[in-house]
């Protein structure tokens, strides 16, 4: 979803972070997948080159919280959330942690 609000919103030229390394090597792959997932994968693709992402890459959980609590919150409230502007209280100091470096 995050991809598909990035060109709703005209945004592009950006870097995306994954605290899965299979889902980074799937991304970054540039082979054929024969599973249900190809098709995904195939998709996710297109939109990077088309948003001129500038690279896919690993950052532990760890040192990206607030992507973590993003996602968390977004499973637990089951509805597409966007804010524009300040980050929601709660998670401010999550990311000044990660700002800092964890």
């Amino acid at each position: 979803m995050g991809l598909l609000k990035a060109i709703e919103l005209g945004v592009s030229d950006f870097l995306v972070a994954s605290d899965l390394q299979e889902v980074v090597a799937l991304l970054k792959g540039n082979g054929e997948l024969w599973s249900n997932l190809g098709n995904i994968v195939d998709d996710i693709r297109r939109l990077l080159a088309d948003l001129c992402v500038r690279d896919v890459f690993f950052q532990p959980r760890s040192g990206n919280r607030v992507a973590h609590s993003l996602a968390q919150f977004g499973l637990r409230e089951q509805h597409h959330s966007f804010w524009d502007g300040l980050a929601p209280d709660w998670l401010i100091s999550l990311l000044v942690s990660d700002m800092e470096g964890g």
